[in-house]
């Protein structure tokens, strides 16, 4: 049987793949999302509302008896930290509704956030 010629060159390494591993983060911060899907957020560290992006404003950081947002420090109190949970929220003792205002208390659901702050993301591009 004769030999197969080989028709172009190719580079040797072209079809050889590598694996590349990343050390896990130790810790991610939260969104906390309205049930339409918009993230809870704070631009000035005294009020909430929400908005349909992600930005520094809708980032959270686990504290004991909920979440302090992580670029003003507000805190508010949550009925549960958990991920992929449902959970009340509450700043000063007032019930905060779907819109981010204080009214009828409506659920969030905590989500998975970046290990880092969007800003700090964008300063590498």
């Amino acid at each position: 049987m004769p030999a197969i010629k080989r028709l172009a060159t190719v580079p040797s390494d072209e079809f050889c793949p590598r694996v590349t591993s990343f050390t896990r983060p130790a810790k991610h911060f939260r969104y906390l999302n309205a049930a339409n899907g918009d993230w809870l957020a704070t631009q000035d560290g005294a009020t909430l509302h929400v908005q349909e992006f992600v930005d520094d404003a809708a980032i959270w950081d686990i504290v004991e008896g909920g979440f302090q947002h992580a670029a003003t420090g507000l805190r508010i109190a949550t009925s549960s930290t958990e991920l992929d949970s449902r959970c009340h929220v509450s700043l000063n003792d007032k019930a905060i509704a779907a819109d981010g205002s204080e009214g009828e208390a409506s659920e969030f659901t905590i989500a998975h956030g970046p290990e880092e702050m969007p800003s700090q993301y964008l300063k590498t591009l």
